[in-house]
């Protein structure tokens, strides 16, 4: 038994859940309109590098993900097995080449705007089983319908209060 739980741990060794998020949440990439997103300019260029990440590093194939009005949900896979420490390390090169890229290309678009950043902290979970990218994936996909509910949705307490 113990080694059918350890084999079913490999199967999903490389997949992790991340979550990005802007500078003090502000809400940089569009909004939310009857439960879909709806991405500006600055939406759709962060949803530009962040598909074109496969392109740059042929190690990682990209699962689901979705671009929120202040954060990015995803799911990332490593195609080849490796130890735990090394996926990490590259999956911290990426989303930092990716961060940087993304605000590279924002900014410039918007040269006379604020200047866009990301929260120096990244979220990243490792996904276990077939039961957890199950629930990521779900996760994800509903993510806007939760929109009002979200503790990443600043305006949030605003819409209560009314």
């Amino acid at each position: 038994m113990k080694n059918k739980n350890n084999f079913k741990h490999q199967q999903y060794n490389g997949y992790y859940f991340i979550t990005l998020t802007t500078k003090n949440k502000k809400d940089y990439f569009g909004k939310i309109e009857k439960d879909r997103v709806v991405l500006n300019k600055r939406g759709e260029i962060a949803k530009m590098n962040w598909a074109g990440i496969s392109a740059k590093f042929s190690e990682v194939s990209l699962d689901e993900f979705i671009i929120m009005p202040n954060h990015v949900h995803a799911i990332m896979i490593f195609k080849v097995k490796a130890a735990k420490s090394k996926n990490e390390e590259k999956l911290n090169q990426i989303l930092d080449n990716f961060k940087r890229c993304a605000r590279f290309d924002i900014n410039q678009a918007f040269p006379r705007a604020k200047k866009f950043e990301w929260q120096k902290s990244t979220e990243v979970r490792e996904i276990h089983n077939e039961g957890e990218l199950f629930d990521m994936r779900y996760y994800i996909d509903s993510n806007p319908i939760r929109w009002d509910m979200d503790p990443e949705n600043l305006m949030r307490d605003l819409k209560a209060k009314r």
